[in-house]
């Protein structure tokens, strides 16, 4: 909608427009992620499909989030001592970030990753939830939701570590705040205050390991995992095209099979007993990147109403002209 209320106020053709990416190394992902951008959705969906970059995991919810940790380790070990190799996980709700941040953790707490837990905090994520109980140690990844100032030691200077949606490393827990690592791996220490809401006082942190596609959406990665364990339902043709674009290499889309099939039987007729196959469970995943909801501003809606007046204007024109 912003860009539309731009194009009416400075006129169409002196907008810039994007009209290539270069983000992707192969030629084939460069061709699926346009797909994706220019609507050819059943063509891309298929073509990750064969490819092996689309997933359905068996069963539900839990096994989809087994399925996505699992696929991360498998992406990391075969691209161990790789330079420069990144990865990143995008998904469509805060629940679901957490939800895999959380299975992450556990998983990086088995491979030696993170240490034991040196303090539990009383979090929020910004503007979003309940507050809830964060266990922190050396190791874990975590994102911030506000502008953070820290104090760089090796400098004596203090500066900013980052800001909303930024993801930082937790390198030691002290009384007065976190020693955090950033991206650029410079170490700064972190006061509570400077982590805390300015009116509410609340601690706002949530663990990092996934994100959501409005948050990750100026990422880019080697390698991306796309994961809706819930199932397609939230996803729309945006988020799918943001979240299948991060990558530089290969982005992968871990579904549940069952969360499909549930939405599936729960759009057919009361008493349909007709067997759901996996081609049912992929037109529903095709159906739900189609979906491209849009926002109306207020000049549209007016200048709707306008042409609904004129028609009717015309349509009683229309009618009296036979009666005179």
């Amino acid at each position: 909608a912003g860009i539309e209320l731009l194009e009416l106020a400075v006129g169409k053709e002196k907008m810039p427009v994007l009209e290539s990416s270069t983000r992707q190394v192969l030629e084939e992902e460069r061709e699926t992620t346009l797909m994706f951008r220019n609507g050819q959705t059943e063509e891309a969906v298929r073509r990750k499909a064969e490819n092996g970059t689309l997933r359905i995991a068996p069963g539900g919810f839990d096994e989809a989030v087994t399925a996505v940790v699992d696929l991360w380790q498998e992406r990391r070990e075969m691209n161990a001592g790789r330079e420069k190799y990144s990865l990143s996980i995008s998904t469509p709700t805060n629940a679901d970030a957490h939800t895999l941040s959380i299975a992450i953790r556990e998983r990086r707490r088995e491979l030696g990753e993170i240490g034991p837990d040196l303090v539990t905090l009383k979090a929020k994520a910004k503007g979003e939830g309940a507050v809830y109980d964060m266990a922190l140690a050396r190791g874990d990844k975590i994102r911030l939701f506000q502008r953070t100032n820290a104090f760089y030691p090796a400098t004596g200077t203090r500066g900013n570590i980052g800001r909303n949606g930024t993801v930082v490393e937790v390198r030691d827990v002290q009384d007065a705040g976190l020693v955090l690592r950033g991206a650029n791996g410079r170490e700064g220490f972190v006061s509570w205050n400077a982590l805390k809401h300015p009116e509410t006082k609340e601690i706002l942190l949530a663990y990092g390991e996934a994100l959501t596609t409005n948050t990750s959406q100026g990422a880019t990665v080697t390698d991306h995992i796309f994961a809706i364990p819930a199932g397609s339902r939230n996803v729309t043709a945006f988020g799918a095209y943001t979240s299948s674009s991060r990558h530089r290499e290969q982005t992968f889309i871990v579904t549940s099979d069952g969360a499909e099939r549930a939405e599936v039987a729960g759009r057919r007729p009361l008493g349909d007993q007709r067997e759901i196959a996996a081609s049912d469970v992929l037109k529903n995943i095709i159906r739900n990147f189609e979906r491209q909801p849009e926002k109306e501003t207020a000049h549209a809606l007016l200048e709707r109403a306008e042409n609904v007046r004129r028609g009717a204007v015309r349509a009683m024109q229309e009618t009296k002209h036979g009666l005179e």
